[in-house]
């Protein structure tokens, strides 16, 4: 049977002895490519003549708010989803200190009605998702 180690192996074999690695440089994020040839390959793009994607020269269109008082309301509303006709949403309603709820909001024809509650929901559902065929 052996006998407990009383020292370390350090000591044991002489702290001079074990030898550390050099630390290595890590990699980008995501890649195995050094650094520097990371660095020279954006360089060698910079410099061909491509021309800039499409999506860089179109204007982004200013957002705005979604049926302001039906579905966008003072309270918390997240998570909408839409029916597969689009005249149904339903999305996440939570007050300020109140268990989230899922609530329906139907289009008339002109505008977003107020939302109600659905029957199907428990007391703290959220994250709706309606499928594909309704």
């Amino acid at each position: 049977m052996s006998e407990p180690l009383s020292e370390s192996p350090a000591s044991r074999y002489g702290a001079s002895s074990i030898r550390r690695r050099p630390a290595r440089r890590a990699p980008l994020p995501g890649s195995r490519v050094p650094a520097a040839a990371a660095v020279a390959f954006a360089a060698l793009l910079g410099a061909c003549d491509a021309p800039p994607a499409a999506w860089t020269q179109a204007s982004v269109p200013e957002p705005t708010v979604f049926a302001p008082g039906a579905v966008s309301s003072e309270e918390r509303d997240y998570d909408i989803t839409f029916s597969p006709d689009g005249r149904e949403a339903y999305f996440t309603r939570r007050s300020r200190r109140g268990p989230p709820r899922i609530v329906l909001s139907r289009w008339t024809g002109t505008e977003w009605a107020e939302p109600e509650d659905v029957p199907f929901a428990s007391g703290r559902d959220e994250s709706p998702f309606v499928s594909p065929d309704g």
